[in-house]
């Protein structure tokens, strides 16, 4: 038995080598409530603070890459589930704001 890695243009060739072989991906792993939550808290400090994600390689593919992607998905989501709640809780906050806007560039809202 052993730890192994592979890329996922690779994943075909895996299965037919070693039918039994147990496959984690990333991805999959990172969605959990956990890792989302830490995610989000790292995306909080970075709206404040310049955060660098560091790992060992220097260049080319590398796992932070889709980590900042994930982050940056995460706060987007986050942002609109926010809106959202406002929206469905607060719609004369939302008119009030969407008013001034409408007002400020000076079309009819």
């Amino acid at each position: 038995m052993s730890l192994k890695e592979t890329y996922f243009g690779n994943l075909e060739n895996v299965k037919k080598m070693d039918p039994g072989a147990v496959v984690s991906g990333f991805m999959r792993e990172m969605d959990n409530p956990e890792c989302k939550t830490e995610m989000l808290r790292i995306g909080e400090i970075a709206m404040t603070k310049e955060v660098y994600l560091v790992c060992f390689e220097g260049a080319g593919n590398c796992h932070r890459f889709l980590l900042v992607d994930m982050i940056k998905g995460l706060m987007l989501n986050d942002a609109c589930r926010r809106v959202n709640k406002l929206v469905t809780e607060r719609p004369d906050v939302v008119k009030a704001n969407y008013d001034s806007i409408a007002k400020a560039l000076r079309v009819e809202a």
